[in-house]
């Protein structure tokens, strides 16, 4: 039994690689625990009931039962989501004025924005906290203002035209 813990952002991209790892070892039973944030994943990490975590930002340490190792395979990029059909200029001046609807603290996403919003100067005007990707999505589509989201999570709705990625 192999136990892999996920944040909610991989939702969007680690069933595809479970199946393609079940293809080339069907022996091998595994266990998908979801975490709402990354704070939370680690606290399952600590406590050794996860044998393999995917995140977007690893700790730098965690002390397990079993022994961690920090091992970052893949970029995980971040974006402004917005409602479609707006000219945006470039650059995180353009989103000056903008509402934002964020996920909450201990979301690796929610962190990410604050770090990328610091270095550059700019206070995000939050309107709103959200534990669910899924529904700042739709916040976000019904124009209740902007979000910053994990780009896995917003693909289907950028294809199907109801999100758009300012550059910014």
């Amino acid at each position: 039994m192999l136990t892999i813990g996920i944040v909610s952002t991989a939702e969007y991209f680690v069933p595809q690689l479970l199946a393609r790892f079940n293809d080339d070892h069907p022996g091998v039973e595994l266990r998908l625990r979801v975490a709402s944030n990354r704070e939370q994943l680690v606290a399952l990490m600590r406590a050794g009931e996860i044998d393999l975590s995917i995140m977007g930002r690893p700790p730098k340490e965690v002390a397990t039962p079993r022994g961690g190792v920090r091992s970052p395979s893949a970029g995980v990029r971040s974006a402004a989501a917005a409602r479609p059909g707006r000219c945006w200029a470039t650059g995180v001046s353009a989103l000056e004025g903008f509402c934002f609807i964020v996920r909450e603290p201990g979301s690796g996403t929610r962190d990410a924005m604050e770090v990328y919003f610091a270095e550059r100067r700019f206070e995000a005007r939050i309107i709103m906290e959200m534990a669910s990707n899924e529904t700042i999505k739709q916040a976000v589509i019904a124009g209740m203002g902007l979000s910053f989201l994990s780009l896995h999570t917003e693909g289907l709705e950028v294809r199907s035209g109801l999100l758009g990625v300012p550059d910014v």
